[in-house]
């Protein structure tokens, strides 16, 4: 027997399954900031305003930029790294196109400055380690170098905190991003540090 809605109740309905999509996407999006593991990142802005989006801090950090391997020559800014398996001879064996494909970064802390670094990636998560999940922007084959987008490029800030910012970095002063880490690897900004001080949004 089929069951018809009345008008007001498909609308009931129809809204129903859109707070539901919507609520799912928000929950996804925050899902690292409730449960994951924090981990402070160094910070390059790139671009510190867009008029069109608002006042936010566009931001790079080292991660951003890997060679794969020890031993192969880096560029000015490329960190070294190693393979933790044997995804990526495998895929150099067979010529698989690098752009696209998800990796993950193991990181570990470095410093006095409680900072972390990447120091390997793979193509799956590590059991026992920090696993960041980026996926490859960008890859030079006669450098073995990626670029990996973590989706962590931008912060939205208040009127006037994104200057501070950019202020900091020209001044050479220390400025930290506090990366919330699923155990996914996916990753969300918590906050902006300057000197190991909390930036105001």
């Amino acid at each position: 027997m089929t069951v018809k809605l009345s008008a007001t109740a498909r609308t009931l309905l129809a809204g129903a399954v859109c707070l539901s999509i919507l609520s799912g996407v928000l929950v996804v999006h925050a899902w690292p900031l409730w449960t994951g593991q924090s981990v402070l990142l160094p910070v390059t802005p790139v671009d510190p305003r867009d008029l069109f989006r608002g006042e936010y801090v566009r931001l790079g950090t080292p991660a951003t930029r890997v060679a794969v391997r020890p031993g192969v020559p880096a560029q000015s800014g490329v960190l070294i790294v190693d393979t933790a398996d044997s995804w990526w001879d495998d895929l150099i064996a067979r010529t698989v196109p690098m752009a696209g494909r998800t990796i993950y970064v193991q990181l570990e802390t470095r410093g006095e400055s409680g900072e972390s670094q990447p120091v390997s990636i793979s193509g799956t998560p590590l059991s026992g380690r920090m696993n960041l999940r980026g996926r490859i922007a960008n890859y030079q084959a006669n450098t073995s170098s990626l670029t990996i987008d973590y989706g962590l490029d931008s912060y939205f800030m208040q009127e006037g905190s994104a200057r501070r910012v950019e202020d900091a970095m020209r001044e050479r002063k220390r400025v930290q991003m506090e990366v919330a880490v699923s155990a996914a690897g996916q990753a969300r900004i918590r906050r902006l540090l300057i000197d190991g001080r909390p930036v105001d949004r």
